[in-house]
């Protein structure tokens, strides 16, 4: 599989995954369905038409969004070069997707995995440990080379992504600047990370290469991980562990969780997790903050009491 590793100082906002991803769009559903329909004569209710068509066949509302999203960013720009003069999109609302709070594993599920992981001896064990200690999401972990750690200062920077898509693996930049970040490490996540690198060197001289620029290389050292790989090291080690519905993004939850839970500023939680708005964080984790209700509501009769 080729791998395209772009410059870290001219990293792409955009990677060839979004390209596939409305591609996918494109061919499945607008073409099929509105193929035969020219853009000047496109109107609001053959939109609304297809997305119910599309609800009705079982699709999900986030799947829907995506679609109405996609034709939007289509007719926007057949707008902009005048070859319609109104965006019939503009005029359908997309569906609704029901606002979920994120699912975090508890404590002592995520306890077993460590004890499992650790006992495992898996060269990918490193990487999963500094997810649920970091929260950093999957392409992050898997794009960090050894140049974004400091260990003697306990961090890591973060300032790409790796996302595998038709051609290859591809290095890009976060999608917002809050992503780029620098995320601090306690002291077990540094030796953790001091041993794993004590571990990639010897087994380089072993095999008789130069050590990988690649914090989480392939097992052979050749290059990139692929994001697959640790996702299915995961499920092997739930599956061991007895844990069901737990995934890589769950353990950025937990992360996430147990943070706020612990009474951290939900400021501090939102940039080391590289959310753009910390309104994101707080709405995604408020099952995080229990008793928070009630500790308002205390705060508030104290006040207009004080004064009474």
């Amino acid at each position: 599989m080729a791998t395209t590793v772009v410059g870290r100082s001219h990293l792409p906002k955009q990677g060839t995954k979004t390209y596939d991803r409305y591609e996918g769009v494109v061919r499945l559903h607008l073409v099929p369905h509105l193929g035969g329909v020219e853009v000047a004569k496109l109107a609001p209710r053959q939109v609304q038409d297809l997305e119910t068509k599309l609800l009705n066949e079982g699709m999900d509302p986030i799947g829907v969004q995506m679609v109405h999203n996609v034709l939007s960013g289509a007719m926007k720009h057949a707008l902009r070069m005048e070859l319609i003069f109104r965006d019939p999109v503009a005029l359908v609302s997309p569906p609704s997707a029901p606002s979920t709070e994120a699912y975090s594993p508890g404590m002592e599920q995520v306890r077993a995995l460590l004890a499992v992981g650790a006992a495992s001896g898996h060269y990918m064990w490193p990487c999963v440990y500094l997810i649920i200690y970091t929260g950093l999401r999957r392409g992050e972990v898997l794009a960090l080379t050894w140049e974004n750690l400091d260990l003697e200062e306990r961090a890591l920077r973060v300032e790409a992504s790796l996302v595998v898509a038709k051609g290859g693996g591809i290095v890009k930049s976060p999608k917002t600047e809050s992503g780029c970040r620098t995320v601090n490490l306690d002291a077990e996540s540094v030796s953790a990370l001091r041993e794993h690198k004590s571990r990639q060197q010897e087994l380089a001289e072993q095999l008789g290469v130069e050590p990988p620029e690649w914090v989480f290389p392939r097992q052979d050292l050749s290059g990139w991980c692929h994001p697959n790989t640790l996702t299915y090291f995961v499920k092997s080690l739930r599956k061991e562990a007895n844990i069901p519905d737990l995934t890589m993004r769950s353990l950025r939850h937990f992360h996430a969780s147990v943070a706020l839970n612990s009474g951290q500023n939900p400021v501090v939680v939102s940039k080391r997790i590289g959310h753009a708005k910390v309104s994101t964080t707080m709405n995604t984790y408020a099952h995080a903050l229990p008793g928070w209700q009630s500790e308002t509501a205390e705060a508030v009769a104290k006040v207009i009491n004080a004064g009474a």
